[in-house]
């Protein structure tokens, strides 16, 4: 199942241009080391303009192995430590989600989209089956009401 991990920052006011260009930089250097990201923005449901780098893994082993990679990367740590003196955006959130298993989606039939909307569900204690029943019926009304393509994850951090 595949793990997605969002980073999100707000940018400083007038500095958005520069924010932009740390996250795109952020999105090559992981992209070099065979990650799947992007940069995108937040339009509704938040913070407008809240920049977001997701980044997509094949399974939680690959995860803890590419950030292992990504973080040991001298050109990474480089980046880090500008990023942060820069202080042209300020961290807002970081998540991780594994996927519902039954109801992977694949990152390349989300990757052209462009406008992403997440759903957020709590599942009660003793509840998980009739949750994911929900959950998988939801997504095939969504997909044929829409023509959307539809990832469901869970929350791992």
């Amino acid at each position: 199942m595949a793990v997605i991990s969002l980073s999100a920052f707000e940018p400083v006011l007038g500095k958005v241009v520069e924010a932009v260009s740390l996250m795109k930089e952020a999105q090559e250097l992981m992209t070099a080391h065979g990650v799947n990201a992007q940069v995108v923005s937040l339009v509704r449901g938040g913070v407008q303009g809240t920049l977001s780098l997701v980044a997509e893994y094949a399974d939680a082993a690959a995860y803890g192995a590419l950030m292992d990679e990504v973080n040991a990367d001298e050109g990474w740590q480089s980046f880090m430590a500008r990023a942060q003196s820069a202080a042209v955006a300020q961290p807002v959130r970081s998540v991780d989600y594994a996927e519902l298993p039954g109801l992977e989606l694949s990152f390349d039939a989300i990757a052209s989209s462009t406008v992403a909307m997440a759903s957020i569900f709590r599942i009660r204690d003793g509840q998980l089956e009739r949750s994911l029943d929900r959950i998988q019926r939801w997504k095939a009304i969504r997909s044929e009401e829409h023509t959307s393509e539809l990832q469901s994850q869970f929350r791992i951090s």
